[in-house]
């Protein structure tokens, strides 16, 4: 399975999907992964050192290492071979860290990056840790408002952060 996004500033973007079995969710393309993408497209938000958690397929933070608008990105999940084979695959320079939730990180960035990564209240507790350890100036996530964890990751961000804009 692939996917091509063609986007006006250069060459398509072409990302392998995996099947469950290998790859886990992270093998899929969720949509908040796109939503994300487009909207860090739009904002021109990243500079600095990057850090996508649960990068899946890799689309945003290999869309952002692409682009040359990070100093550097890093692609973080349990699983990485797709992300690391899609990197590859359409030239983006990135580094990729095995992380599960509750694995001691030692990541240091400018910009934390995630897309559907609140499934349980329990994902949002360890989420809220690894923000809080990582002292990120800048958390980007997105879910869409019809995912089950769309409730929790609003809930995550007005509790524990101060959240300036989220849209429902």
């Amino acid at each position: 399975n692939c996917v091509t996004f063609a986007f006006d500033d250069g060459p398509p973007l072409r990302l392998s999907l995996g099947g469950y079995q290998e790859c886990g969710t992270g093998g899929q393309l969720w949509d908040a992964s796109v939503v994300l993408a487009l909207f860090l497209r739009a904002h021109d938000l990243i500079l600095g050192d990057v850090v996508e958690l649960g990068a899946g397929c890799g689309l945003p933070g290999i869309d952002v290492a692409r682009r040359g608008v990070a100093r550097s990105v890093t692609l973080t999940d349990v699983m990485l071979a797709l992300a690391e084979a899609n990197a590859q695959q359409n030239g983006a320079d990135v580094r990729v860290a095995r992380y599960d939730w509750g694995d001691a990180q030692d990541f240091v960035c400018d910009v934390l990056l995630g897309a559907d990564v609140c499934y349980s209240p329990l994902h949002a507790d360890l989420l809220a840790r690894v923000v809080r350890d990582t002292e990120a100036p800048i958390a980007v996530f997105a879910s869409l408002s019809n995912r089950s964890d769309f409730g929790t990751l609003v809930k995550l961000l007005e509790h524990e952060f101060a959240v300036t804009e989220h849209a429902i």
